[in-house]
């Protein structure tokens, strides 16, 4: 059986995965869904896993975060950055023009340009502006398969 490389996802699905009345809820799930139906593996980062849980419980309540949070560490990889990463990423945060860019956006696209991975599971725009795609925005179901 043929592995395929794994997908990025970033804290924003997480959030609007666990929040129904989320702007993007309907979109992250049907994403979310396109993906597990074609078995494409998801990765994400520590820093990923505390902003999600910590904005889920501020808005959903600490039981929602711990559940959702179980089910993340059960389900997905999550990859804690080295000192070389924080780094690399802080050097790239340095260099973006939004004030709108955490420092986890960095992390992550640093840790994506080590796995050579070039989709995201994100809505957010400075994704795009730094050269990846986002699954379900810039690239549609029907690509998902590479």
């Amino acid at each position: 059986m043929i592995r395929l490389k794994p997908r990025f996802i970033d804290s924003d699905v997480f959030v609007s995965l666990a929040n129904k009345t989320d702007a993007n809820h309907r979109w992250a799930t049907e994403v979310s869904q396109a993906l597990a139906r074609r078995d494409i593996p998801l990765i994400t980062s520590s820093c990923v896993f505390g902003e999600a849980v910590t904005v889920i419980s501020q808005q959903l309540g600490h039981k929602t975060a711990m559940a959702t949070g179980a089910t993340i560490i059960q389900s997905i990889p999550i990859i804690d950055p080295d000192e070389d990463v924080r780094l690399r990423a802080f050097e790239l945060f340095g260099n973006q023009t939004s004030k709108n860019v955490r420092f986890t956006d960095c992390i992550n696209m640093t840790l994506m340009k080590d796995l050579k991975i070039k989709e995201i599971l994100s809505c957010d725009k400075h994704y795009k502006k730094n050269g990846f795609l986002r699954l379900g925005v810039d690239v549609g179901p029907e690509n998902f398969m590479s």
